[in-house]
């Protein structure tokens, strides 16, 4: 019998790529720890099973090492203790985790960081870039003259959003060449009713059952957008796919805030059955509980439902695909790759793309202008006061309080740190309401 099952094994590194991506710990370590964990189970030699009650704590020790000596190793023991006591919910002593290491360390003879088939494929492929850059006058026009495969991009809307479709083309065309899209659109005329497709029930169920469609109709393992069509592009977008997609990741999703938070508008994903088992899961949902589609989806990778239901592997794109509704926590990043118009200041009617065509005007002005350096004049620009108006915008605040914050119903989202105000769940406004009318009912109201 081995030490160690194949399933076992895989469901360890599952665990381990969801659980560095929730705490922001670069992936490319979990090639460190899957390395130990082979030579480790290699020590049995099929002598002996591992005690596999333990599995969560050998992984966590293994972990710590790899923190000591590749990722961590310039950090304060703090910061690497906090996120191993995050990692098993404080559920395990630190004393405990420590012991284990050393006996993990005395089997493997206190050989540790050793390079991984990941550390000769970087340093093959930043040696290749070198050779590039010497023949190359400019590395972004070699870049954007190579050859690349197209890729399938999968976007719906009717005929009112026909112009921020036409928008969203006009600059995908723009920042790269056409042969490298595949354009996969559908054209609506109605959604039961709903007259639009920005919203709403009917359209939260089309999309859902689109994006099952979409993973029938690509090759398996093939990689693809699936996007709104608020957005607009201003790099190619290739690249920053295949570095975000390179370790397996099934699905990219956009940032909703910087510390928390998925949004379904702009995602890249791979044809997988962890990714068809998750949307064909979500869809369900949508249609049992009639829920916002972004709340189901949140739901189910916060709460740790897709990794362990499907074994999902997930994670958000870098900030340079920036979504407006970014703008909450902080200034824009120093290159934008692509722009989501998620979040507008002003209330708009649900069938008027116009709000947001501005929007996505106004931001490519605003980055023309930097790029220019226009010397800012008296007169604040429009985008000056857009990010500044989103900070303290009410419905900005209330947004993230319902969803993100201390008012989030549902289920605990367990892959958050013990004390997140937004890992509890369960709020319910029926019953602060009642709490609140008690509380402001007078003395002896009772009696």
């Amino acid at each position: 019998m081995k030490a160690l099952s194949v399933r076992q094994r895989a469901d360890l590194l599952i665990w381990i790529m969801q659980a560095f991506s929730v705490v922001g710990v670069d992936d490319s370590m979990v090639h460190g720890v899957a390395l130990n964990i082979d030579r480790l189970v290699a020590t049995y030699a099929g002598e002996e099973s591992l005690p596999h009650g333990c599995l969560p704590c050998i992984l966590l020790a293994i972990v710590c090492t790899e923190f000591k000596t590749d990722g961590f190793s310039d950090h304060p023991d703090k910061e690497w203790k906090q996120i191993l006591t995050h990692m098993c919910r404080g559920q395990i002593p630190m004393i405990q985790i420590l012991r284990v290491e050393l006996k993990i360390l005395s089997r493997l003879q206190y050989v540790v960081g050793l390079p991984t088939p990941l550390t000769f494929l970087r340093s093959l492929t930043a040696h290749l870039r070198q050779e590039e850059q010497v023949d190359a006058p400019c590395i972004a026009e070699v870049g954007f003259n190579r050859p690349i495969n197209p890729m399938k991009v999968f976007f719906f809307y009717d005929s009112k959003f026909v112009p921020l479709r036409d928008y969203m083309v006009a600059s995908m065309e723009a920042s790269q060449p056409a042969s490298a899209f595949q354009l996969q659109e559908d054209i609506l005329d109605d959604l039961k009713g709903n007259n639009r497709a920005g919203g709403g029930m009917p359209t939260y169920l089309y999309k859902s059952a689109k994006i099952c469609k979409a993973l029938d109709e690509v090759d398996k393992d093939e990689v693809f957008l699936f996007t709104d069509v608020d957005v607009q592009y201003f790099q190619p977008i290739h690249q920053i796919v295949e570095d975000c997609m390179v370790n397996g990741t099934d699905i990219i999703f956009q940032k909703e805030f910087e510390d928390i938070g998925v949004n379904i508008g702009f995602m890249a994903m791979r044809n997988t059955s962890a990714c068809r088992g998750f949307w064909d899961y979500v869809h369900a949902e949508i249609s049992r509980t009639q829920a916002l589609d972004q709340r189901v989806v949140n739901n189910s990778l916060y709460s740790g439902h897709a990794c362990g239901e499907f074994g999902l592997r997930w994670d958000r794109w870098p900030s340079k695909i920036w979504a407006s509704s970014m703008a909450f926590s902080g200034p824009l990043p120093e290159a934008i790759a692509v722009h989501h118009a998620n979040f507008l200041i002003d209330k708009a009617p649900s069938a008027d793309p116009m709000p947001k065509l501005e929007q996505l005007k106004q931001l490519a002005s605003e980055l023309h202008e930097r790029k220019e350096q226009v010397q800012a004049t008296a007169t604040v620009r429009p985008w000056a006061t857009f990010m500044e108006a989103a900070r303290g915008c009410q419905a900005m605040l209330d947004y993230r309080s319902r969803h993100f914050g201390e008012r989030r119903p549902g289920p605990e989202w367990s892959m958050l740190a013990e004390g997140h105000v937004a890992r509890p769940g369960g709020y319910s406004e029926k019953a602060a309401k009642k709490r609140a009318k008690e509380t402001m009912a007078p003395d002896g109201a009772d009696g």
